[in-house]
C-alpha cells in the first residue's frame, strides 16, 4: 500500500514572502488533519487551507478544528493570519450570486493575507444600475477583483468604468 504523504515546501515563504497553500479538495482526510494539526501548534507559521469542504472540516478532531476559523462557502480554514502591512485595500465585485463561492474564496484569501477589502455582490451586467450604484465605492479601492461567469462581462464593464487595475476571475 504507498504511503500519502506531502512534500510540503516550508520556505516558499522566505523566497516568495507568501506561504504556500493547502489545497485540499485531491487530499485524504488523513492528510489534511495531520497539515491541520501541525499548523495549528503555536509556533506554527500561518497556512491556507483551500477548497476544503465542509464535510472534511467538520469530521476533523475537535481539538484541532478549533483553532481554525472556517468559512463553508469559501471553502477555506486558516487558524492565523499573516504578519504584514498593506498599503491600499481591494474591491471585490461579484457578478451574481451563483458567483458566491468563487467571491468569497479570493475575500477569505485577502483576509488570511491580511490586506484589506470590500466585498460588492450581485453587481453583474444584467443589473447595471446595481453596479453603477456602487462605481464610486468600488473605485475607492486600489484593486479590483472581479469575479464572473465565464463570459467575463464584468470585468470587460469594470474597464470601462475605472482606472483601477482589475483581475478578472471567470467561473464556471
Amino acid at each position: 500500500m504507498t504511503e500519502n504523504r506531502v512534500l510540503f515546501d516550508y520556505d516558499r515563504a522566505a523566497r516568495t514572502s507568501v506561504p504556500e497553500a493547502v489545497f485540499c479538495q485531491s487530499k485524504s482526510r488523513e492528510v489534511i488533519y495531520s497539515l491541520m494539526e501541525e499548523f495549528s501548534q503555536a509556533d506554527a507559521p500561518a497556512i491556507l487551507f483551500t477548497r476544503l469542504s465542509e464535510e472534511v472540516f467538520s469530521s476533523c478532531p475537535a481539538e484541532v478544528s478549533r483553532h481554525y476559523s472556517f468559512d463553508s462557502l469559501a471553502r477555506i480554514a486558516f487558524c492565523k493570519k499573516l504578519d504584514q502591512e498593506h498599503q491600499g485595500s481591494v474591491a471585490v465585485v461579484s457578478a451574481g450570486t451563483a458567483d458566491g463561492f468563487v467571491t468569497w474564496e479570493a475575500a477569505r484569501t485577502l483576509e488570511f493575507m491580511n490586506i484589506p477589502f470590500q466585498v460588492f455582490e450581485d453587481c453583474g451586467v444584467a443589473g447595471l444600475w446595481r453596479l453603477e450604484n456602487k462605481i464610486e465605492e468600488i473605485n475607492r479601492h486600489r484593486i479590483i477583483i472581479a469575479v464572473a461567469g465565464m463570459e467575463a462581462a464584468l470585468g470587460s464593464v469594470l474597464a470601462g468604468l475605472t482606472s483601477r487595475p482589475i483581475i478578472g476571475v471567470p467561473t464556471s
